[in-house]
């Protein structure tokens, strides 16, 4: 993908790459939380949190709730920044299976 940790980048941008390479991406809206603990502790600590109340969502959630409340929403106009990439280990029946993600920190219009 060449997205390295720093990087930043319009939030239409990361939807596009999301699209091709179908990596899992989480949007983070809390800079401390999202410098400080891993994703895999933060989906643990928040797992019985609904995803619409977390300090974080997954990118395909946060632009549906972002069209959905304000209709004029353009992700063209949003600048997130890269705050880690790896990968996730996820069961699916009884495989392990590696998942990539990336972790991005919204920085909000034209940062």
């Amino acid at each position: 993908m060449g997205i390295e940790p720093g990087a930043r980048l319009c939030l239409a941008d990361l939807a596009g790459l999301y699209d091709r390479y179908g990596f899992e991406t989480y949007l983070y809206f809390d800079e401390d939380l999202a410098g400080r603990s891993p994703l895999k502790d933060d989906l643990e600590d928040f797992r019985i949190v609904p995803e619409a109340a977390r300090p974080f969502m997954r990118l395909p959630v946060f632009l549906r709730t972002m069209r959905k409340h304000d209709p004029e929403f353009s992700p063209e106009n949003v600048t997130v920044e890269v705050i880690d990439c790896g990968t996730l280990e996820e069961t699916y029946g009884c495989v392990l299976r590696p998942r990539p993600y990336l972790r991005c920190l919204l920085l909000g219009p034209g940062k």
